[in-house]
């Protein structure tokens, strides 16, 4: 199936969650990701600031920088057609000020005037938002490539974890060779192993 119209559904379905039911689900996804070895042993965690009906971590990032990790927000650049992870260094950085600015597509992201940027190979976890997924761990993402080129460019070893609502699932996600799975996805009802790593 065409990957727009799986993104259309998906989005969809997601938008039609309550405020309530996502807050919840948000809740409980947050809860897995906190209790889950590979966040506890994690010294640098690259997240997302939630955007639209996106599931909201910001406990995460929150316990993150209480627990003294290094917590990354990503950062677009247009005319490089990338991302870069950018660093949060205090809680206080976490509200729309001169370290957390709207940026493109209207998602809050670091301010590269008052935030460092930190290599990839230095990331343990990494925690990527998606607009579906399947139970082998490919994921469909916004459609703009930006995590495409950016999941290669970390350690072999860093954890790859896909974040959404359980109603993204889709039987199937058309994935080339090149595509890189996640190491798992985690939503409200659980988490989906990647089982061929």
């Amino acid at each position: 199936m065409n990957k727009q119209i799986l993104r259309a559904a998906a989005k969809q379905k997601r938008n039609q969650l309550t405020k309530e039911q996502r807050a919840q689900f948000s809740k409980n996804i947050c809860e897995f990701i906190l209790a889950s070895p590979d966040f506890i042993e994690a010294k640098t965690v690259m997240c997302y600031c939630a955007y639209g009906s996106e599931a909201d971590i910001s406990p995460v990032l929150e316990q993150a920088l209480l627990m003294d990790k290094h917590l990354l927000l990503p950062k677009v650049y247009l005319l490089e057609g990338s991302i870069k992870a950018l660093e949060i260094k205090d809680i206080a950085h976490l509200h729309i000020n001169e370290h957390l600015c709207t940026g493109a597509y209207g998602i809050l992201e670091p301010n590269e005037q008052s935030c460092e940027v930190v290599e990839t190979q230095k990331i343990d976890l990494v925690l990527v938002p998606l607009i579906a997924f399947d139970k082998h761990c490919h994921r469909l993402g916004s459609g703009m490539g930006y995590y495409d080129k950016f999941l290669p460019l970390l350690r072999s070893d860093c954890k790859k974890c896909g974040i959404a609502f359980a109603q993204q699932e889709i039987e199937k996600v058309p994935a080339k060779a090149y595509d890189i799975a996640l190491d798992y996805i985690v939503t409200q009802d659980g988490v989906y192993i990647n089982r061929t790593r």
